[in-house]
């Protein structure tokens, strides 16, 4: 490969940048590999299953000036709820735990100290496999309302880990409902969820990646 330096040119087989646990290396290919704090993020925004919600008429599309949000009631086995689907990529690290970030806004005044409860299911169809148990997985959070925040249109962020026990190119199903909180007193209203995406810790770059 080559690194340039103002008008000189260093060739080198392979290259390493950083120190001895936090670093980008270069291979003969051009491929970058990541350790450590050289890791970041990659945000992929999930393929929505629209016509699950055109079909169902459900969750309700609102609108707030140019914003848009699904709004969300507890879920009661009545199709409010979320479906979609990612495919892994391969610049994933394959060891740290994707985090879904599920961006959302009050519809009404809430009190502080009450609760709303997001939960995420999810499961895998290999490429050369099959889908997974439609049992998934779930994992879930709950997020407080604060004082500041109590009205209408206040925005908060719930961010929720998946697993790991899935591969690059794999197809990661996902399915958002909310569901009723255990810890504290639910909220009155609705809840709208304005957008979501999921984060992979990733490592490398080229080539393929």
């Amino acid at each position: 490969m080559s690194l340039n330096y103002n008008t000189k040119k260093l060739r080198k087989t392979a290259a390493r940048i950083g120190s001895a646990t936090n670093y980008a290396d270069f291979d003969t290919s051009g491929r970058l590999t990541l350790a450590g704090d050289a890791e970041r993020n990659i945000t992929i925004r999930p393929d929505i299953q629209y016509d699950e919600i055109n079909k169902a008429l459900k969750p309700t599309l609102e609108y707030y000036g140019p914003h848009t949000y699904y709004s969300l009631p507890v879920y009661d086995d009545d199709n409010e709820e979320i479906f979609a689907t990612i495919n892994i990529p391969r610049r994933w690290d394959g060891a740290v735990a994707p985090r879904v970030h599920l961006h959302t806004c009050l519809t009404g005044t809430e009190v502080v100290g009450h609760k709303y409860k997001l939960a995420v299911a999810f499961s895998i169809a290999t490429p050369t496999g099959s889908l997974a148990s439609p049992a998934a997985t779930t994992a879930s959070a709950e997020t407080a309302i604060v004082s500041g925040k109590t009205s209408a249109h206040d925005c908060y962020l719930t961010e929720i880990s998946l697993g790991t026990g899935f591969d690059w190119d794999d197809t990661l199903s996902l399915r958002v409902r909310r569901t009723a909180a255990t810890e504290a007193t639910d909220i009155s209203s609705e809840l709208g969820l304005t957008d979501f995406h999921v984060d992979f810790k990733r490592d490398k770059l080229g080539g393929d990646w």
